[in-house]
């Protein structure tokens, strides 16, 4: 952001890291991370004030934490020996500012996110850097030079930095980027990144134009001008600077048209071949008969971090299962339903997995498992109304079967020892509820499927949790840690889950799935599986906007 502001207005200025990391209440964790497109939206909505670095007394809100050496020697003190905690949210200058917080307020007349590559070289070139994360494996601490890519070590988190330029070295297509862990850090706290090692979506702005505030920085860091093959971006001064930047883009953009084209065109075809196969899997009787997906609940990563509160439920017991998983998709569904709505209204609510289970008639077969998307075709064609776990009588129709105990021994009756039959559909909502059935009811915009693991995992980062499927094997039941994949045991039916993101550890690409045979079965709940253990096809939608919401 300060980048473009400056690039934008040929301004000294510079935007208050404390006021973003401790009053962007919805941008995630303070400290302990967040979303970049959060912060942009906090840009656009609510502005940012000035603010320099820390002890610099400049701007509104100078950054208040003194800067810590990251994974290597230096002067300054180890982060792993400081113990921070988030700075508190003060909306109010230092008393050294001649401005008041409310007036000091710069905000983006609009932000945005790039997904294609051409995009973002395009947008860098034009308007300044750009945000973007990857995952940080154990080997990316030790970089000094050159380009990284990933060869060895575990998979440490995600991390963020900001992309100032591009190039190519030694063949290798790369993002030159910035990083926050100081000038002891990389080169001078510079590195290079093999582009498709970056996540293909990048988050960033236009600054409105205001009465600028011209604050004096200092210790910013200015890469080397001796880069081969790089684009730096930097405010074109002339008017011959400017024609020689758009030339450079157009004749990148012509050197890969016709190659882009070729791809797309072959990824196309592969597209169509891999749905008919999916969609034949799906649609033909022959394979269909006999075939339940019994299902899951919970939510747990995406809902706290969007400060929303965690709310748990977990299914119960059938009479026509032995399985351990024994209601229907609903489940899994109506919990990936609940989280996108969380997340994208920013509010506490609760689908009623009752609703589907109960009144969806072409869902499956109650208790006894479904189909996954026809819960979703449900979401959007007839609605379906609030409701809390069991015993809970919160929302108009709160779940009514009691939770039970798969598979291990835990506080709960045994599933085993229950016999339960679907309930009846009631289109009324409990006597303390203080609305209707029919006004209670709340809707998908749109539903859909996603046949690949690239639109998966976008769609995971933009949207929220997924309903995925897969095939239950006897080993699984006794699963307790680590990547689970099929190794032996006879084959006990379908399930379905809700996923809730994705990694890798040891080398294996896994998802992070939340199952909903309580927390006493694998790790609290949840378990993390082999991607290609996991269907390749799964479930989700967009929730509409509603006044209640």
């Amino acid at each position: 952001m300060t980048d473009r502001h400056c690039i934008a207005y040929k301004t000294q200025f510079h935007y208050s890291a404390e006021d973003l990391l401790s009053c962007c209440t919805d941008c995630g964790d303070g400290c302990d991370g967040g979303w970049p497109q959060i912060a942009f939206t906090f840009w656009l909505d609510e502005g940012i004030v000035s603010g320099g670095n820390f002890e610099s007394k400049t701007g509104c809100q100078p950054y208040v934490v003194p800067a810590c050496e990251h994974h290597v020697d230096g002067p300054r003190p180890n982060c792993d020996d400081i113990d921070f905690n988030t700075p508190q949210c003060l909306r109010s200058c230092i008393p050294e500012y001649n401005s008041s917080y409310a007036d000091d307020k710069h905000s983006a007349s609009k932000v945005y996110q790039l997904s294609s590559e051409d995009d973002i070289l395009k947008d860098l070139v034009e308007h300044g850097p750009l945000e973007a994360s990857f995952d940080v494996y154990e080997d990316f601490l030790h970089y000094k030079s050159g380009v990284y890519h990933h060869v060895s070590g575990d998979l440490l988190g995600g991390h963020a930095v900001k992309v100032i330029g591009y190039g190519v070295e030694n063949d290798i297509p790369y993002y030159l980027c910035s990083n926050s862990w100081n000038t002891d850090w990389g080169d001078n706290g510079f590195f290079k990144i093999k582009r498709d090692e970056m996540n293909n979506a990048m988050y960033t702005g236009i600054p409105r134009v205001t009465t600028m505030t011209k604050i004096k920085t200092s210790g910013d860091q200015k890469p080397r001008a001796d880069e081969a093959k790089i684009v730096i971006v930097s405010p074109a001064e002339t008017a011959d600077e400017r024609t020689d930047m758009d030339n450079e883009l157009r004749n990148l953009t012509r050197s890969h048209i016709n190659l882009l084209c070729v791809v797309r065109m072959l990824i196309y075809m592969l597209g169509m071949l891999f749905l008919l196969m999916i969609l034949r899997e799906f649609y033909d009787p022959k394979i269909k008969a006999g075939r339940n997906f019994p299902t899951s609940t919970s939510m747990r990563v995406l809902r706290r971090m969007m400060g929303v509160k965690e709310e748990r439920q977990f299914q119960g017991s059938s009479s026509a299962h032995k399985l351990p998983s024994l209601f229907s998709q609903a489940f899994a569904a109506v919990e990936a339903m609940t989280d996108r709505h969380c997340i994208a209204f920013k509010t506490q609510f609760r689908f009623s997995a009752e609703d589907v289970l109960t009144c969806c008639s072409d869902c499956g077969h109650g208790c006894n498992g479904g189909i996954p998307e026809k819960a979703f075709s449900f979401w959007r064609d007839e609605g379906i109304v609030s409701g809390g776990s069991f015993d809970s009588k919160s929302g108009c129709q709160p779940y009514v079967v009691a939770p039970c105990e798969h598979i291990v021994d835990g506080p709960r009756p045994n599933c085993d020892d229950i016999d339960t039959l679907t309930p009846q559909c009631f289109r009324s909502c409990i006597p303390e509820y203080n609305s209707s059935y029919a006004n209670d009811k709340h809707f998908a915009s749109e539903v859909y499927q996603l046949n690949s693991e690239a639109d998966i995992m976008r769609d995971l980062v933009e949207h929220g949790p997924l309903e995925a499927v897969f095939n239950i094997y006897e080993d699984f039941l006794h699963f307790k840690s680590g990547v689970y994949h099929y190794v032996e045991g006879g084959w006990l039916g379908g399930h379905a889950v809700k996923v809730i993101g994705y990694g890798v550890e040891n080398d294996l690409p896994y998802y992070l799935c939340s199952n909903s045979w309580n927390t006493d079965w694998g790790d609290n709940g949840f378990f993390k599986i082999g991607r290609v253990d996991m269907s390749p096809v799964m479930y989700s939608g967009i929730p509409k906007p509603v006044p209640s919401a």
